[in-house]
Parts: structure tokens; sequence; C-alpha cells
């Protein structure tokens, strides 16, 4: 069995307001410009690297905070060759599926790289399964479970760092080196049970059973007023089986809701706000089939959340009896 290290950079609008963002930014939100990758066999012994630079599409004037991170100049992306040639080729270099296990430090590159298949209506069944190291870390050197930047592990281990950070195949390189240090089959064994699988990515990326997407949104409030976010019908036999959503959230602008339908079973609903043009906001709702696993998760999660709401009320009826117990 191979190891995939891979690593990805990515482009972002220039702002809310370009008209890129207004006319892909309720579809791709993050464009990948460059694809690292080292490939490891099973000694975790280094025996190959893939680089290329993608020309953007979407977003295709680099962000000035990209460039900076990067190093990637407006000339590299341009001269870089079009996303679906880039997956071709890495998918070769690779090698058959059933010869590797897909790497990343951290969980965003997946679930990035999922989104720009997604929008370019490429197969993504060769994500799964794939494996966050940051996590097999964790659990090896007994660190807490917060996530851990790269190059603060890489000085973990007083490893040399003669490469930029930021480059697609230097991260790539550096995440070899970390795993090499790993016993990353013991860690791939055991991961199920050090993941939560209600976090985006840690069960697979698969397509969502429905995507529901509105913008234009004068605020935050009117979106969980609206029918599309408020209401869901089962995506297998199209029966109403949730209304007045109560959305539980999972962090920032993210929420959830655990639906179930009699005939179909449970489904995860996820619900993800984002800034629009203007004052205005986006939202994207998708619904995935859920498993027991991930079913109790959620309750465990909606639990925290009903405590947190309970604290929060009783601290704000403390402050007011406090006001009213001042003499005027």
């Amino acid at each position: 069995m191979n190891y995939i290290v891979l690593d990805l950079e990515w482009n972002q609008p220039l702002s809310k307001e370009a008209p890129s963002y207004q006319k892909y930014g309720n579809y791709l939100t993050s464009e990948i410009i460059q694809f690292g990758a080292i490939k490891l066999d099973g000694s975790k012994k280094i025996i190959d690297s893939f680089r290329s630079v993608v020309a953007p599409k979407c977003y295709r004037k680099l962000h000035h905070h990209v460039k900076r991170l990067t190093s990637l100049t407006q000339r590299d992306v341009d001269a870089g060759l079009p996303f679906p040639v880039v997956v071709k080729r890495f998918r070769k270099w690779c090698g058959p599926e059933e010869s590797y296990a897909l790497l990343t430090w951290g969980y965003d590159d997946i679930p990035a790289l999922g989104s720009n298949l997604v929008f370019y209506q490429q197969d993504i069944s060769w994500l799964n399964p794939w494996y966050n190291l940051q996590v097999i870390f964790n659990d090896q050197e007994g660190q807490d479970a917060n996530q851990k930047g790269l190059s603060s592990v890489i000085e973990y281990y007083h490893l040399q760092q003669n490469s930029q950070f930021h480059d697609a195949l230097n991260d790539a390189r550096y995440t070899a080196m970390i795993a090499a240090r790993l016993d990353v089959e013991k860690g791939i064994q055991k991961y199920p049970s050090l993941v939560n699988p209600l976090i985006l990515g840690v069960k697979g990326v698969a397509p969502p059973l429905e995507t529901v997407r509105a913008q234009e949104i004068p605020n935050k409030k009117a979106i969980f007023m609206m029918p599309e976010f408020s209401e869901f019908h089962c995506p297998v036999c199209g029966g109403k089986i949730s209304q007045n959503i109560q959305w539980v959230r999972q962090n920032g602008d993210k929420h959830l809701h655990l639906a179930s339908c009699p005939q179909d079973g449970a489904f995860l609903l996820r619900l993800r706000i984002l800034k629009g043009s203007g004052e205005t906001f986006m939202a994207m709702r998708t619904a995935e089939k859920a498993d027991e696993e991930i079913a109790a998760a959620y309750r465990v999660r909606e639990a925290k959340e009903l405590e947190r709401a309970e604290l929060l009320k009783l601290k704000k009826n403390a402050k007011t009896e406090e006001k009213q117990e001042i003499p005027s």
C-alpha cells in the first residue's frame, strides 16, 4: 500500500461585491490553483512527487493575500493548466485507487477538492477514503484535539525547514516528513474512533443528495424563515418530513438538522450562510444520508447547544435582575 500525501493551494474572489463572486460564489468559493503531492511506499519512503499549477476559471485574478502567502504570481496561474487536465494527470500519477491511501494535513483540502470536482462535474468517488494526519499525530503524540499548524509540528519534531511553506509541493513534503514519524497504518485502523462524524469530510466526500441555494437575502434572520430552509421534503420519496426547522449551530454560520423519513430513513441537513453583495447574504442547504453514528453525534451536538442556550438565558436573566435591583 502506497500513501499519497496531498496539499492544495486555492484562490478566492477579490471581494464579495466582485462580479465573479456574484456569478460563481453560490457554487464555488475557493478555486484550486496548485496541486502538490508526495508518493510514499509502504515503509514511508518517498518514491515520487507531483506538482502542477492550475489556471483559474472563475476567480482569474490572484487575490493579494493568496499572492503573498503562496508566492505564486499572476503569470504563474495564467500559464497553468485547466483543472480537469490536472486532475486527470494527478489520478494517473496516483495509480489504481486500491493501491494507495490519501493523506492530508487538516480537514480543508479534500472538501475543497471535492467542491471543485463537483463544479466541473467530475467524479469524486476516488477521494474516499482519506485521512487527516493531524488527527493521527494528536493521538499518537498525546496531544489535545486542537488542530496543529504544519510549521509547529515540523518544529515539534526538530525537522529542517529548508523550503517555503504554502507551496503545495513543499507542504506535501513537510507532511510526508511527519508521516514518516507516525505509525500511519495503525492510525488509519483507529481513525474512525478518533474523529467526529459531523465534521465535513471525515466520513468521506460524497455528493449531497440535494442542494438548495438562495441569494440576495436581506438578513440572517430571514434565512431561517424561508421555506427553502425552514421546511424539508425527503429527496427520495418527496414526502414533507420537517417544518419549522430548529437548526443546531455547528460553528460560526454553519448549522445542522437531523430529519427522518418513515420510509427512507434519516438525513443530515447542513446550512451554510455566506456574505453576499452589499449588505445581503447567501445561503446553501445540503442533504445527505445519515447513519446511526452521524445521528448519535448530532444528538450530542444538539444537547450541547441546548445547554449553551440555557446558560445564556440564565446569564441574561441574572443581568436583568441586577439592573432592576439597582436603585434609581
